[in-house]
């Protein structure tokens, strides 16, 4: 899944992340934060199962690495980091659409309301035929963007969102693991196989084929163009200079922000749309409302 559409659950996760890495940097030991000793590598996915905050296989992966490695603080906050922007991710989303939300249901309420009118009858159900009818076309919209479905990317700000959140569980996966000190022919494997969009997965896998046997990841990412340029460049200058670690982060963070630039677009885009949805509902009951007073009014007269 691409898009997640429950932000608080993020958040808590991200408070619950931010805790215990403050604990351990405390110097606490683990059980006394929750973890149990005797769940050997796997006590912080204990800890957290005990809390009962649903973790993502590859945020299990980085974990064992990092508390196997001694780096389970950094690894905490990094994985904060990414379920707070994930949560900010969407928020624009919800609270751009909160409005025209209200303007659509106050329209259906007044049609029932109109529905003691003789010649206003059907009004209530051809309005919440017309809203259900946008409803779906949202919700295919909104799972194809969950999805990454490939006609997304030719769409010019959904396609942008659509690609950026394509690369982030494969950057993030291999950053976290990377800099938890797992090998990095180990780490590829395991990042490429979190990539959630079967079209990037598999240029990444042949990538990958190259990167076994023995090509350096700058010469095996070069067949993977599905990644931007961007990420490429980035990773390929780390690479040389040494620093890989760093430019993973780097490459992670650009996405992030492009993601997030994208998706405060797209929320005005929808917003927009339900907006003046809401008001040709509005429009439509008013009008819908009066013409069925003038048709009474002049059977009246007659």
């Amino acid at each position: 899944m691409l898009l997640r559409f429950q932000p608080r659950r993020d958040e808590r996760a991200a408070l619950a992340f931010d805790d215990v890495a403050s604990g351990l940097d405390a110097g606490l030991p683990v059980t006394m934060i929750g973890g149990l000793a005797s769940a050997g590598d796997n006590v912080l996915p204990q800890l957290f199962a005990s809390r009962q905050i649903d973790l993502e296989p590859s945020e299990v992966l980085i974990l064992v690495a990092a508390w196997q490695s001694g780096r389970a603080p950094a690894s905490l906050r990094n994985i904060a980091t990414q379920r707070r922007k994930r949560a900010e991710l969407l928020r624009p989303v919800f609270s751009a659409m909160l409005y025209p939300a209200t303007l659509v249901i106050l329209g259906l309420t007044v049609s029932f309301i109109q529905r003691a009118t003789p010649a206003q009858n059907a009004l209530p159900y051809m309005v919440l035929g017309l809203i259900l009818l946008f409803a779906a076309a949202l919700y295919y919209f909104l799972r194809a963007m969950s999805r990454g479905d490939r006609w997304l990317l030719s769409l010019p700000i959904a396609g942008t969102l659509t690609n950026c959140l394509a690369e982030l569980p494969y950057l993030e996966v291999l950053h976290g693991l990377y800099s938890a000190g797992v090998p990095l022919l180990q780490a590829h494997k395991k990042a490429v196989a979190a990539c959630p969009v079967a079209s990037l997965r598999s240029e990444l896998q042949i990538a990958d084929a190259y990167l076994q046997q023995g090509k350096s990841l700058r010469e095996s990412l070069a067949l993977a163009t599905m990644l931007h340029q961007e990420t490429r460049h980035l990773i390929s200058t780390g690479e040389q200079a040494g620093t890989l670690e760093d430019a993973l982060l780097r490459a992670q963070q650009r996405r992030q922000a492009i993601a997030s630039q994208a998706a405060a677009q797209l929320s005005r885009v929808l917003a927009s749309a339900c907006y003046l949805f809401g008001v040709l509902v509005a429009c439509y009951v008013i009008f819908s409302s009066y013409a069925a007073y003038f048709g009474q009014l002049n059977k009246l007269l007659r």
